[in-house]
């Protein structure tokens, strides 16, 4: 019994899922994280910004997104550029 609980114990350490969220949540890596960039009007990137959520930073997919769509909104405001020419976060 002690073998095969050993077995499925180190099954779900070694797999994907459960190992970055181990590393994510005590480590602060391999967490996931969302995008978002600003583009000018010829499609070129002039600046993005990346926002890790889970783990230690505590923050939720919906508190990722909500920051960083109002960064790249900032971003835009900052260089004068309309809203459908910057960018949208991505997860």
């Amino acid at each position: 019994m002690k073998k095969l609980l050993g077995i499925l114990v180190l099954g779900l350490l070694l797999s994907g899922n459960v190992q970055a969220s181990i590393l994510c949540r005590t480590l602060g890596i391999a967490c996931p994280s969302m995008s978002g960039c600003v583009y000018d009007e010829l499609g070129n990137t002039l600046d993005c910004v990346n926002i890790k959520f889970m783990g230690k930073t505590g923050l939720t997919h919906s508190d990722a997104t909500k920051i960083c769509l109002s960064l790249v909104r900032e971003m835009l405001a900052e260089r004068g550029l309309a809203l459908h020419t910057g960018g949208e976060c991505v997860y």
